[in-house]
């Protein structure tokens, strides 16, 4: 078979509510034995202990019961609390499970592949329905769908939105590989999830059990001791996620074990009963399992047995040995797992090691390493609290040189789905990850949330959907320095990536100009920079790599707008243009306007802080300026011939006007640039230009476009046409954007957001980039205020290549309520299918039911209108069929 890799996984044990603990259970060999717990019900009336053949009672007082089945944090997974009642606990539980296995493998939510993602699960009896039966004698409309064992599966697979195959089995006691073996026949086809869940809900099991002599009396399970008298009834509850190692691998995934190949067999007709175990179908299931695997049963190392505390004459070594490589030396150490099912079915399975992999070689360079994005999460503040104590014991129980690097830390938390208690922190160590922890910590107990300072930010709860819809913001012309992103270009590989192809296109210079020292006095880089046949190319190639790095950390705009030339990289993020089209053109326009500023007069532009009414009264009378930006209520850029200008200063300083100048090469968005339209028009009309996929906003009239042919006549014009970004600003609130991100720029666009959206209480201002050198933690900082907004932030895109690994981290927690029989509230008597007023089902009816006819009737209709019209059909040949007399029908 296709060898099979185990990456992830999850469990619930008495005494270990996660895989965490229940390793420190088997290495400490502790006992989790104990009376019924209370709330299960009263083992007093249930417990006979000298009598062992008491027909409705129990000689044994200990069991191993999980804690806490009735809670189960329906909300968010978007359960309706009457079914969760309905729901059987196993149902329940399984969804965290599945949850914390999936965060252990590390799929993240962005790149999780849950089209072709199974849910197979292993089930037996339970007895919530028989609570449900004695506590409430009426039937509920989802007491089905609650009480099915399939239905746990599809549980599962609605919360997350899975596409595989879902299905239960029952096997008894070998439920739980019978699933696997499944499992492994459903791979070609995507991966699966894999769960087992034993449950005792009522003493019926205990009672039942007890009657077949197959409990211990004295509570406690002793395989193959010589005083072995049977086995102690437990609950216990896993999950493995599994993966093709090959894709396992090639993706970089933690792999626990590979499984090499299963066996089912079933006892057949040796067995003299149901409940009697025979050799014959074991050395069957043992058989078919090795050559499945392709091994000798030989190269098995360690055999884990069934267990079922029974007497046997085996030899135990005296000390504790390593486990070793196969009896060849060579090859992996193997094991031999088998479950063998009351009923007679009987698995067998071989796993072995994880394949040795070549420890990554880190890159040189400098000893400092970039700022990495940490996002903790739980179901509350008071679990995210928790959460934050136990990943602070982890690190603190390590040495400081065995300490995992920050970016691994950022990796693994990264990983998770993040629920809805968010603590988000920027660091570039894990020593400075620690401490800024603990600081976040009492400031969270203080009740202190948002912007907590020092790079940690905060929140109880994101923003509803609607409340965080992005707007990306390009600036135009200015802000363009020496070593501008070189912060960005050293600690970022996908922004290294994106520059070095970009800048290919812009010319052979431009990553050395974008990402050298700007240090040296040299002020020959500043000069070319300024010049607009270098900063027009140059910001747009930074701010599509940028735009890039953002996508690569989950970051896609719900629409985009730019300021002056920074329209064509908001074009670029809504996917009407490709980055290096974007830079193409920008060049080729560039050399369009040089020609346009070349054959006119001297002209540049001027900043007049004043509103537009009172900044065309200043200008009136004066020839060669134009009003060329409206940024906000308050300011108007002024372009024009340098006299012009010059006399327009003038009459703002009599009249105590605030005016600055401008660094530009020419007069743009003014007449002045008409020449170079029609050399751009033909450059648009070679160029593909597709329908952005959302919408971008143009600040040439302010109106979202998402039609290719009125882009191309909308930028045909851009240069010589006026700025209108208070007006874009405003549409892209009215389009919902409540959230504005400034690409590149230092947060020049900021301010002007603020101010024409100032009467509006729920918008949020962000910029990836400082206004100076900050080493990168702009942009991190940016992505941890995302992040606790509720935007798709994934800090992995940050991580250098060599510390992309899972590490063993404590899982976060839901807030998990009761959910159980006798705490539903007593239902209305029936009178009819709806409720009186005809709206919504009441409590009493199957809705699921109803909705899934609906359903498969409007689908069958669907169908039915779009089925080609039948040929009319040919007469019937004479005495083709005969009915009997007095058959039904036609």
């Amino acid at each position: 078979m296709t060898d099979i890799a185990i990456t992830g996984l999850d469990c619930r044990f008495p005494g270990a509510p996660d895989a965490r603990a229940s390793w420190k259970l088997l290495v400490r060999a502790e006992r989790r034995f104990s009376s019924a717990l209370a709330g299960r019900w009263n083992h007093e009336v249930f417990h006979e202990p000298d009598d062992r053949s008491a027909a409705h009672a129990s000689y044994t007082g200990q069991v191993a019961l999980l804690p806490a089945v009735d809670r189960f944090d329906a909300l968010h997974y978007g359960v309706p609390p009457a079914r969760a009642r309905a729901m059987d606990p196993r149902h329940r539980l399984m969804p965290g499970l599945t949850r914390e296995a999936l965060d252990d493998a590390g799929p993240g939510s962005r790149d999780f592949d849950g089209e072709h993602t199974g849910v197979l699960f292993g089930l037996s009896v339970s007895g919530y329905e028989d609570l449900r039966s004695q506590r409430s004698a009426a039937v509920q409309g989802l007491t089905l769908p609650g009480s099915v064992c399939g239905m746990a599966s599809g549980t599962v697979s609605r919360c997350g939105g899975l596409g595989g195959p879902g299905f239960a089995v029952d096997a008894a006691c070998s439920g739980s590989l019978v699933a696997l073996d499944r499992a492994i026949a459903q791979l070609e086809r995507g991966t699966c999830r894999i769960a087992v869940v034993r449950l005792s809900l009522t003493p019926g099991s205990l009672v039942r059990f007890s009657r077949l002599r197959a409990l211990c009396a004295a509570g406690l399970c002793r395989p193959f001791d010589e005083e072995a008298d049977g086995f102690v009834l437990g609950e216990d509850a896993g999950t493995v996620v599994l993966r093709p190692l090959a894709d396992a691998l090639a993706a970089g995934d933690r792999v626990y074990a590979v499984i090499k190949g299963t066996g089912c067999a079933h006892d057949g007709g040796a067995s003299p009963a149901p409940l009697v175990p025979t050799p014959e179908g074991r050395l069957r299931a043992m058989r078919r399992a090795c050559e499945d695997a392709g091994l000798p049963p030989s190269t098995a190392g360690f055999p884990e047995a069934h267990g079922t505390a029974i007497a046997a004459r085996l030899r135990f070594a005296g000390s504790a040995r390593p486990w070793t490589a196969g009896n060849d030396g060579h090859a992996p150490p193997r094991a031999a797992v088998s479950s063998f099912g009351s009923g007679g079915t009987d698995v067998h399975a071989v796993p072995e090691e994880r394949p040795r992999r070549t420890p990554p070689v880190r890159g040189g360079g400098s000893a400092v390493r970039a700022p990495q994005l940490l996002l903790l999460s739980a179901g509350s503040l008071p679990l995210l609290d928790e959460h934050i104590g136990d990943v602070l014991g982890t690190l603190d129980a390590l040495d400081p040189a065995d300490r995992p690097p920050v970016g691994a830390l950022a990796h693994t938390l990264g990983a998770r789905a993040p629920l809805k208690a968010r603590l988000a922190i920027v660091a570039a160590s894990t020593e400075e990850f620690a401490e800024r922890l603990r600081r976040a910590r009492r400031q969270l107990a203080d009740g202190d949330l948002g912007d907590l300072g020092g790079d940690a930010f905060a929140a109880g709860a994101p923003l509803p959907a609607a409340q965080r819809r992005i707007a990306l913001l390009y600036s135009g012309q200015g802000g363009p320095r020496p070593g501008m992103t070189r912060e960005l270009y050293e600690g970022y590989a996908g922004f290294r990536a994106a520059v070095d192809t970009l800048g290919a296109v812009a010319g052979p210079d431009t990553a050395a100009l974008l990402s050298g020292n700007p240090g040296d006095g040299d002020a020959e880089p500043g000069r070319r920079l300024a010049a607009t046949e270098a900063c027009r190319p140059l910001p747009g190639t930074v701010q599509i790599a940028a735009t890039r790095l953002l996508a690569d950390c989950g970051i896609t705009p719900d629409l985009a707008l730019g300021h002056g030339v920074g329209e064509f990289a908001a074009a670029a993020a809504a996917g009407a243009l490709t980055g290096e089209d974007t830079v193409r053109l920008l060049a080729a326009r560039d050399a369009a306007l040089r020609g346009a500023v070349d054959s006119g007069p001297p002209g540049g532009m001027l900043a007049v802080q004043t509103d537009e009414a009172t900044c065309r009264r200043l200008a009136e009378g004066i020839d060669g300026v134009w009003a060329a930006c409206f940024n906000e209520q308050r300011q108007v850029v002024v372009s024009g011939t340098a006299e012009g200008l010059a006399a327009l200063r003038r009459v703002c300083t009599r009249a105590g006007v605030v005016t600055a100048a401008l660094e530009a090469s020419g007069a743009f968005h003014s007449p002045l640039m008409a020449p170079a339209e029609g050399e751009v028009r033909a450059l648009l009309a070679g160029l593909r230009i597709a329908d952005p996929v959302r919408p971008v906003i143009s600040s040439v009239d302010a109106e979202p476009y998402t039609d290719s042919a009125r882009l191309r006549e909308l930028w045909a014009r851009h240069a010589s046409a006026p700025v209108r970004f208070g007006d874009a600003v405003r549409t892209a609130y009215a389009q919902g954007a409540r959230v504005f991100l400034q690409v590149s720029g230092g947060g020049t666009l900021l301010t002007p957001v603020r101010r024409t959206l100032y009467h509006h209480d729920d918008v949020h201002l962000l910029a990836a980039d400082g206004a100076v050198c900050d080493d990168g933690r702009g942009f991190a900082r940016a992505l941890a205020r995302l992040a606790v907004l509720g935007a798709p932030a994934d800090p992995r895109g940050l991580v250098p290549a060599e510390d992309r690994r899972l590490l063993d981290l404590p899982p976060a927690r839901l807030d998990c309520p009761p959910y159980w029989a006798d705490t539903e509230p007593p239902a209305p008597a029936p009178t009819s299918p709806v409720s009186p007023s005809g709206g919504t089902p009441t409590v009493e009816t199957p809705y699921e039911l109803l909705r899934l006819i609906r359903h498969q009737t409007a689908l069958l209709t669907h169908l039915a209108a779009a089925l080609p019209t039948p040929p009319a059909a040919a007469p019937r040949a004479a005495c083709a069929t005969t009915r009997p007399s007095g058959s039904a029908g036609p």
